[in-house]
């Protein structure tokens, strides 16, 4: 795997749509730079071309190397007098128009080559990771789940949340950051009434930090009990507009950022929809 998996999804028209996008992007931006000049774009064009004539020539040539099979020989023969064709046409168009904008085929190559490696290596490294124990040794699962859902203020919002924490299996720990004694007294209060007989867990701020005050309380969760998933249910409110986003969601938005990357740490969206 040389290249990003989205390369090889098919669209709607069973072409490869990525791919086709990528590459008019590209085209596009050569006519930019080369300010509308195809005749500019020759060099290229001919050194892409007779370079890939070369590469598909060299590679059916091995192919006959290496599997052989009916007739091998004269198509080793013909393959390999048009990769040395192919190959010397190449250097002469490269070497001629070097200057005139050929280097940057070359350019392209060497970044594209050490694009692709990089790639490889990754994906490389990702199946070695999640690869299944060929033992069959299965690692321990955590036993518990606590379900963390961060309230801001009492709301449908939360109490849609908390609804959907309540049909699933674990602990559930509301959590309140106080920043304000006034406003902490009547969520407390509103709690006693919305909250289910949830446990409302209320942690101070003294720098006013919420967002800092909730990472602290789930890393220290997850420190107390090795054995133990987290799970955090978000109460989010989804706008009936889209440009009203902006004006929502910010700090939901910045919790999932901080806890994405956290192990044993699972992050559930609880929708609100609004109609205006």
């Amino acid at each position: 795997r040389f290249m990003p998996h989205q390369m090889a999804t098919f669209g709607d028209r069973l072409v490869f749509s990525n791919g086709i996008i990528i590459l008019g992007f590209f085209a596009c931006l050569l006519l930019v730079v080369f300010e509308g000049d195809t005749h500019a774009l020759i060099p290229l064009y001919a050194i892409g071309v007779f370079l890939s004539f070369t590469l598909s020539q060299a590679g059916m040539v091995k192919q006959w190397l290496v599997k052989k099979g009916t007739h091998w020989q004269t198509k080793l023969i013909v393959n390999g007098v048009g990769a040395v064709t192919t190959g010397i046409a190449t250097i002469i168009i490269a070497s001629t128009k070097f200057m005139q904008g050929a280097w940057i085929v070359f350019l392209l190559i060497t970044v594209l080559l050490l694009m692709f490696q990089g790639i490889r290596s990754h994906y490389k490294a990702v199946s070695e990771q999640i690869a299944l124990d060929r033992r069959g040794e299965r690692p321990p699962l955590p036993r518990r789940n606590i379900v963390i859902i961060p309230v801001s203020g009492m709301n449908r919002a939360v109490v849609r949340a908390l609804d959907y924490a309540r049909s699933r299996p674990g602990e559930i720990r509301a959590v309140f950051i106080d920043v304000d004694p006034e406003e902490s007294a009547k969520v407390k209060i509103q709690w006693a009434q919305w909250g289910g007989g949830v446990n409302l867990i209320a942690l101070s701020s003294p720098y006013r930090s919420v967002l800092g005050s909730l990472l602290d309380y789930v890393e220290e969760v997850l420190e107390k009990d090795q054995n133990t998933w987290v799970t955090v249910v978000i109460p989010e409110i989804l706008p009936a507009r889209w440009w009203q986003n902006i004006l929502h969601n910010q700090r939901a938005f910045m919790l999932k950022a901080s806890l994405l990357f956290k192990e044993r740490v699972i992050l559930i969206d609880v929708p609100y929809h609004l109609t205006r």
